[in-house]
């Protein structure tokens, strides 16, 4: 049984957000998995169902270091991951919904709401299929491009397998 679900069973992801999270996979072995989910020819331009890859990731978290490398494959992914030309931290902050939605289609992916606390602290809430050990990673990858120098720390709260709260705080060390 898959520990994680589609919120609609429709969903499907477009190819380049599928390659982008499943491509920085180091763990070896996982070819019969991405065969077993019929992942292992995937085109750029098109559409997968989501809950194949969440039962990928399902499979890939039971294998030895797993929980590491979910959180790096979220990071190289927040790394890498294409965002739009002159992006700003605070415009990132409240178009991130936006930016994902775009990946998807035929149901609901999930929802990402951010909202700032006070003059250093921000919380995103998020609610998606993705493990949070991968959005953690994301989150976690993509704030020094965001940020540049500026120095930060990640909390995150796990509310339940989908849904989970991360804590932003710049800081000056």
């Amino acid at each position: 049984m898959t520990k994680y679900v589609v919120f609609d069973e429709g969903t499907e992801i477009h190819g380049t957000h599928l390659l982008g999270l499943i491509a920085p996979i180091t763990i070896s072995d996982t070819q019969h998995l991405l065969a077993k989910h019929n992942l292992e020819d995937i085109k750029l331009d098109g559409w997968y169902p989501l809950q194949n890859v969440l039962d990928f990731i399902s499979d890939v978290e039971q294998l030895p270091s797993a929980i590491s490398d979910l959180v790096a494959l979220g990071v190289k992914l927040g790394r890498e991951v294409e965002l739009p030309e002159g992006l700003t931290f605070e415009q990132w902050l409240y178009a991130q919904n936006d930016i994902v939605q775009q990946g998807y289609r035929n149901g609901d992916p999930g929802s990402f709401e951010a909202e700032q606390i006070d003059e250093k602290t921000y919380r995103f809430s998020v609610r998606s299929p993705i493990p949070s050990d991968v959005m953690y990673g994301i989150y976690y990858g993509v704030m020094p491009r965001l940020l540049g120098e500026q120095k930060f720390t990640l909390e995150r709260e796990i509310k339940s397998v989908s849904e989970s709260i991360y804590t932003l705080r710049l800081t000056d060390k």
